[in-house]
């Protein structure tokens, strides 16, 4: 095995919660992240972080299949789908609490009043970085066109 076997990378992040004795066991069902993959699960950004969580002390009754992670790697995986893009480097830090509290709903998937976000707003949360323009639109505000000063 190899550094960038799947299985291999998923044995290196595991803790102590994964004895010596489910190491042994659980390498006969590489199958289970296979699976995973096939499925689109992404193993950076799902899959290694949930074993990493889910194994940090040791436990009284030892993990023999990699399918005991199966549910917690597609919740984190529908999670991960669920947030929205954000432009990467663009959130400015010095953005005014108040932004970030309008970011925080916009970005969120609860409910979202129609008069919740004024123009003004949806293009500071755009100029911060806070949200995207799509994002903006998917909850029912479109990013206005900004006015030419003369």
């Amino acid at each position: 095995m190899d550094n960038f076997d799947p299985q291999t990378r998923c044995l290196g992040v595991a803790g102590p919660g994964l004895c010596p004795a489910s190491r042994a066991a659980i390498t006969g069902t590489a199958e289970v992240i296979a699976g995973w993959l096939q499925e689109g699960i992404d193993l950076e950004a799902d899959i290694l972080p949930v074993i990493r969580a889910r194994t940090p002390t040791i436990r009284i009754s030892p993990i023999r299949t990699w399918g005991y992670f199966t549910d917690a790697v597609r919740a984190a995986h529908r999670q991960r789908l669920r947030q929205p893009a954000r432009p990467q480097g663009a959130e400015k830090t010095s953005a005014n609490p108040q932004l970030h509290f309008y970011a925080d709903w916009v970005n969120a998937d609860r409910y979202l009043p129609p008069s919740a976000i004024s123009n003004s707003v949806a293009r500071a949360l755009l100029e911060a970085g806070l949200t995207s323009a799509e994002r903006l639109a998917l909850r029912g505000f479109p990013v206005p066109a900004r006015k030419e000063r003369r």
